[in-house]
């Protein structure tokens, strides 16, 4: 398995348990613990890494540029910033206000939302060439909210012959 297949797993079982520890997301990430989680260098180098990941299983073709990609729990835009870099434009939805104002403060370019992913999307379908989530659905096994309902909800999101 590669290092980065098991740094995923660790972040997974790591964030999962601060998820399951702490509560809810909006609680756990006030303004101190975002901007601390935002300046991490070791946390910003793996996120930018799961999201170059995440552009690749989206599978666009090489030359593609410009598609429209929906990053749930975008936090404070650090994947947002690998989709710009690749030259995608992109949509964050995220449920702590916190983590969204210190995207903005650091002037991150996509837009961003304050939006629960427990209660489904708020797109229309077909909107989004694909979708991208970095380390934000573990906060979902805290959540009374269903799960089988977001899964649901995510895949009418992009068009059927889009990816995510």
């Amino acid at each position: 398995m590669t290092a980065l297949f098991w740094c995923c797993c660790f972040c997974w079982m790591v964030l999962r348990c601060v998820a399951l520890r702490c509560g809810p997301v909006q609680l756990f990430y006030n303004d101190r613990e975002a901007e601390k989680y935002t300046s991490s260098s070791r946390i910003t180098h793996i996120q930018r890494e799961l999201a170059t990941r995440a552009l690749e299983l989206l599978n666009f073709p090489a030359d593609a540029r410009g598609k429209c990609i929906l990053d749930v729990g975008c936090g404070s835009g650090l994947s947002g910033e690998v989709l710009n870099e690749a030259g995608h434009i992109w949509v964050g939805t995220d449920i702590s206000q916190d983590m969204l104002s210190v995207g903005v403060d650091r002037g991150t370019e996509g837009d961003m939302m304050l939006h629960d992913m427990g209660q489904g999307l708020p797109f229309r379908h077909g909107v989004f060439d694909g979708v991208v989530s970095i380390s934000a659905l573990q906060w979902l096994c805290y959540s009374h909210k269903k799960c089988d309902m977001y899964v649901c909800l995510l895949y009418t999101s992009p068009s059927p012959r889009d990816r995510g």
